[in-house]
């Protein structure tokens, strides 16, 4: 059994669970307060999504730009939070629920996947950080927006299990009554 495993399947992990989800919650209010013109997702891919002029990095005021790289900061935490609760969602429905086989492999393997996001999401930070500072290279434009993509596949990948896991987990209950 795995570290990942035995805390999965331990007492501390509702806490830890539970936890990070109300850390998750509070830090997307506080990242939603700080965004920037067009918003993150736009700023996370910048190759791909055709901006408005005003929502471009080197048109904000200052204040916008102060603003976006507090946003940032407060990332580098958000980053280590969403991995962690959806390993330890999925490597407990994985461990500890009565689920299909094929969804508690699917759900055990997202549950060690998902901490691939962190890194990327770091990388996609630093790349941000620049962008935002007012490099605007095509290069760095690509850059951001390729460890974005991947981020993202992985990060809604697993949600979706996660989900998915929860929803026959309250099916499972409520068959039994």
């Amino acid at each position: 059994m795995s570290r990942l495993d035995a805390w999965a399947s331990g007492k501390a992990s509702v806490w830890i669970l539970s936890l990070s989800f109300i850390a998750i919650l509070f830090l997307s209010l506080v990242l939603n307060e700080l965004r920037p013109p067009g918003g993150w997702i736009a700023l996370e891919f910048p190759a791909w999504v055709e901006t408005a002029p005003e929502h471009l990095p080197e048109n904000w005021s200052p204040a916008e730009r102060d603003a976006a790289l507090r946003g940032l900061r407060l990332d580098f935490l958000y980053l280590m939070l969403y991995p962690l609760f959806l390993s330890f969602l999925c490597a407990q429905a994985s461990l500890l629920w009565n689920l299909p086989r094929w969804l508690s492999h699917t759900s055990r393997f997202f549950s060690r996947l998902v901490w691939l996001a962190a890194p990327l999401d770091a990388l996609e930070n630093a790349g941000l950080h620049f962008l935002i500072r007012g490099n605007d290279a095509a290069s760095l434009q690509w850059f951001v927006t390729l460890v974005s993509a991947p981020k993202w596949i992985i990060a809604l990948a697993a949600s979706f299990v996660g989900m998915l896991c929860l929803t026959v987990r309250s099916f499972e209950i409520l068959r039994k009554g």
